[in-house]
């Protein structure tokens, strides 16, 4: 299992667009984002990020997700980059195998 983090914020090139686009662009998006859940992956978490979190940066909203393989994340990442995405949100993501607390430690102090 994995878990995959987005954070993005708007770009002036989605702050351009009227709403009449953006909506048209977002319907575009959905079928691919159907997509990958349909095979599997889970949204868990989505939302705007709280500016008063401590070291909580630039962006402005965030996405939780977990897949079953990479495989699959690999899938999403694609769809995400063909619809034009990176064109309107500045984005920052991060993913990973879901390891225990012991595995990860354990990193860390071989490090």
């Amino acid at each position: 299992m994995r878990i995959y983090i987005e954070q993005w914020r708007p770009r002036p090139a989605w702050l351009e667009l009227d709403a009449e686009q953006r909506a048209a662009f977002v319907q575009r998006v959905g079928p691919d984002l159907q997509e990958v859940v349909e095979k599997g992956a889970e949204l868990v978490a989505l939302g705007p990020a709280d500016p008063g979190t401590a070291r909580s940066g630039a962006p402005q909203y965030f996405a939780v997700w977990r897949f079953p393989s990479l495989d699959l994340v690999q899938v999403f990442e694609r769809r995400i980059e063909d619809a034009g995405w990176y064109e309107y949100f500045d984005q920052v993501n991060l993913g990973g195998e879901i390891v225990d607390l012991g595995a990860v430690l354990g990193r860390l102090v071989a490090a």
